[in-house]
């Protein structure tokens, strides 16, 4: 809004005052690249990061941008060298996760998946997500135990539900018998609706169903 750009023009003005400030570089990436100026967001993200190349706050702060500009293989890198520096920083191993989606790369996406997990085990919709990255990746039985392991963490997911719906789509009855599983798709479906009637996935998924 009106309110935003007014923001970014005094930053503007005094980054041309003292070009060398990294928070004045640093804010102006982040603004920039949330205005989907992404090209602008990345050039003064990057102005920070040169002055201090240590920042993981800059480095988050450039993958960010490149990941919403669509510059998926350079946001991972970014990722992975964060996660290298800091190995308990869980926002980069789910950020990495949803690059590396993005990418189709699924082994890389399970793997981060997997590190956020060793250090927040409860973390339902990391674990969820990563029944549907199992799923993509041909992994039917662990897609399956992943996702009802995130519903008994937490029976009132309406996302572990609607995750848990898509990985059971397309097998028979007879499937999920020998998965022994004694729900279905739909009922995994009607369950997202029932604990979140506004959840437009879980209606789109649950209609796509009936053709």
């Amino acid at each position: 809004g009106e309110e935003a750009e007014a923001s970014v023009g005094v930053l503007l003005q005094a980054q041309r005052q003292n070009p060398g400030d990294f928070w004045l570089n640093y804010e102006l990436g982040k603004s920039f690249s949330k205005q989907d100026n992404h090209l602008e967001g990345l050039g003064f993200t990057r102005a920070a990061l040169a002055i201090r190349p240590k920042s993981l706050g800059a480095l988050m702060a450039l993958a960010a941008a490149s990941s919403s500009a669509k510059r998926y293989e350079d946001a991972a890198a970014i990722y992975r060298s964060v996660v290298k520096q800091n190995p308990r920083l869980v926002e980069a191993h789910t950020e990495l996760a949803s690059v590396a989606t993005s990418l189709e790369q699924w082994d890389e996406a399970i793997a981060a998946y997997r590190a956020v997990l060793e250090l927040e085990p409860q973390n339902v919709e990391v674990r969820a997500s990563m029944g549907i990255a199992h799923r993509s990746a041909g992994h039917y039985q662990e897609a399956i135990e992943t996702c009802q392991k995130a519903v008994e963490l937490d029976p009132q997911s309406a996302y572990a539900y609607l995750c848990l719906g898509q990985v059971l789509t397309g097998f028979s009855r007879v499937s999920l018998y020998q998965y022994q599983i004694d729900q279905t798709a739909e009922q995994a479906f009607d369950r997202a609706i029932e604990l979140d009637p506004t959840n437009a996935r879980a209606y789109y998924y649950r209609g796509w169903l009936k053709f």
